[in-house]
């Protein structure tokens, strides 16, 4: 059975979570709405703690919003909530480090390379929350595993309501939802704060679409990027660099050694049969010789 998965990353802004599902569903300028079955979140503990405190529950403001809207049931609960961890598979509470960002960009990978194991499933991706860094990792996951049926996008908020403290969404209806602000005025060269009440339903929110290389299909199938490999994130992205780089070939004969290496990598010793063949090999392109023709 097809399933939509939305899937972001955050961090202690879960506006975006409501905000993209409403850009995405229900929008009344969008044509083509697409309704997430479930919403999968990979963030912080403090993310998470974020979350739960504001949007969870059957009074949180996601449920609300589905309510307001009349949506079909969305699962989106704490089972969906997936936090980045360390080596030692600890929890994290921010992104401070560069190791912890490398462990964002692992966790990131390995949660976009399942989602898109299932030729079923549809998945969106929203690069929108968290920090730069993770956006960076998501889309760039995304490029290497995404295909024909997902997409990517990155949620865009009216100016006045980007930043405005109780704001997830636009209301349906004028007057329904009024959240009070300040703003900064010069008054007599003074500058003072005055007081404005913002009235959410003329809150504009947009979705910006992303277009993404997919390079899942160009990629062979016994490439690094199998699941089964269970690589890092760093070093899917060394090797697939690697590949593109120019091969060169090594061979040691002295003392009897029968070893070669390609570009840098590890020595390799070979039976005499097969070293013998490749010794073969390298000897005519060395002298400039035809090559080796496969007997008729």
């Amino acid at each position: 059975m097809a399933k939509n998965v939305l899937f972001l990353v955050t961090g202690m802004t879960p506006q975006i979570i409501t905000e993209t599902v409403w850009a995405l569903a229900c929008d009344p300028d969008n044509e083509e709405k697409w309704i997430p079955d479930e919403v999968q979140i990979l963030t912080t503990t403090d993310g998470i703690k974020k979350i739960k405190e504001t949007l969870l529950g059957n009074t949180g403001i996601f449920q609300k919003m589905c309510h307001e809207y009349q949506l079909p049931f969305i699962q989106f609960d704490e089972s969906k909530l997936f936090t980045i961890v360390d080596d030692k598979g600890l929890p994290l509470s921010d992104l401070k480090t560069p190791s912890d960002n490398e462990h964002a960009a692992n966790a990131i990978c390995k949660k976009i390379r399942e989602l898109t194991q299932v030729d079923t499933t549809s998945v969106y991706v929203s690069i929108a929350g968290g920090r730069k860094t993770m956006g960076f990792y998501a889309g760039y996951a995304l490029s290497l595993y995404g295909r024909p049926q997902d997409r990517m996008s990155h949620v865009l908020v009216s100016s006045e309501y980007e930043t405005l403290r109780g704001f997830y969404y636009p209301a349906k209806q004028p007057e329904q939802t009024k959240i009070k602000t300040f703003v900064k005025k010069i008054q007599n060269d003074t500058e003072i704060l005055e007081e404005l009440e913002l009235d959410t339903f003329n809150a504009k929110v947009w979705l910006a679409n992303i277009p993404f290389v997919r390079m899942r299909d160009a990629i062979l199938p016994k490439h690094q990027l199998n699941p089964e490999h269970g690589k890092k994130f760093s070093d899917i992205v060394n090797e697939i660099n690697k590949s593109f780089e120019p091969i060169k070939l090594t061979l040691f004969t002295k003392n009897g050694k029968r070893q070669f290496q390609i570009n840098d990598e590890e020595l390799i010793r070979l039976s005499p049969q097969y070293f013998a063949m490749l010794h073969w090999f390298a000897d005519k392109k060395i002298n400039q010789k035809i090559g080796i023709r496969l007997p008729s």
